[in-house]
C-alpha cells in the first residue's frame, strides 16, 4: 500500500477536504472526495454546493480554489459521498470539465 495524502481545499467550510490515493486504479490513482464535491447521478460530472441541505451554491472563487488544490494529484476515479456514486475514468478531466460547466452556470 501507498502514501495516502490529505488536500485540504475547502469548499462548503473551511477545513473541507478530499484523500487521495496514488496507488489505487492500477496506480493510476483514485480520489475520495466525500461531499466536497458531489458526484452526479450520471457519474460524468462534479458539482459544488456551499449548503447542500439548502441547495446554495458554491461561489467561483471557492470552486476554482477546490480545483487548483488538487490539480497536482493524478487520479483516474473520483469516489462520491454516496454509494455507485463514483467516475470511473478520467478524473482530472472529469473535474476540469465539471468546474468550466459550474462557473459557466452561476456566472451567466
Amino acid at each position: 500500500m501507498g502514501q495516502a495524502t490529505m488536500i485540504r481545499c475547502g469548499g462548503h467550510f473551511s477545513g473541507s477536504s478530499v484523500l487521495h490515493c496514488p496507488w489505487l486504479e492500477d496506480g493510476r490513482g483514485a480520489l475520495f472526495v466525500g461531499d466536497t464535491m458531489q458526484v452526479t447521478m450520471d457519474r460524468k460530472w462534479v458539482s459544488f454546493m456551499r449548503s447542500y441541505p439548502n441547495l446554495i451554491p458554491l461561489n467561483g472563487r471557492a470552486v476554482k480554489a477546490i480545483a487548483e488544490a488538487v490539480r497536482p494529484y493524478r487520479f483516474k476515479a473520483i469516489y462520491g459521498a454516496f454509494p455507485s456514486r463514483t467516475i470511473e475514468s478520467d478524473g482530472n478531466r472529469a473535474l476540469e470539465r465539471s468546474m468550466e460547466r459550474y462557473l459557466t452556470a452561476i456566472e451567466s
